[in-house]
């Protein structure tokens, strides 16, 4: 019985659809962006601080209780604690607005939207040189 519940089992599994990630396309945060629908609008800014999250660019040193410094460094380890040159810094509380009115101004053909936003943040969000 052991023998035949083994293939049957793998054999469901090749059916099942895989997951993957879908990675959202730059025509298609583009569109959300400089929609007129307020549910885009806020599904634009949802995806842009989620990326700006995702890519630790908004940091808040202090925020950061000791234990979950810790974990990070035992988790992450060195990598964690190498110093960054940012190539981009955001500043200000308007700085995620302005970036989703550049999001609804560029053209649609741009490729990924993690790439897009990575390109507009480098761009218009230098780091001023002290």
């Amino acid at each position: 019985m052991r023998a035949l519940v083994i293939p049957f089992t793998l054999l469901i599994a090749a059916w099942l659809p895989t997951a993957h990630a879908n990675t959202k396309q730059a025509e298609q945060l583009t569109a959300m962006c400089s929609s007129t629908n307020e549910t885009n609008q806020q599904r634009c800014l949802g995806y842009i601080q989620g990326y700006l999250d995702s890519t630790g660019a908004v940091e808040e040193e202090d925020a950061m209780s000791a234990w979950t410094k810790r974990a990070i460094k035992t988790r992450v380890g060195s990598r964690y604690d190498r110093p960054r040159s940012p190539e981009y810094c955001i500043e200000g509380d308007d700085a995620i607005p302005r970036l989703k009115a550049l999001v609804s101004e560029v053209s649609a053909d741009e490729g990924a939207a993690p790439h897009l936003l990575e390109r507009l943040l480098v761009e218009q969000f230098p780091c001023s040189q002290s």
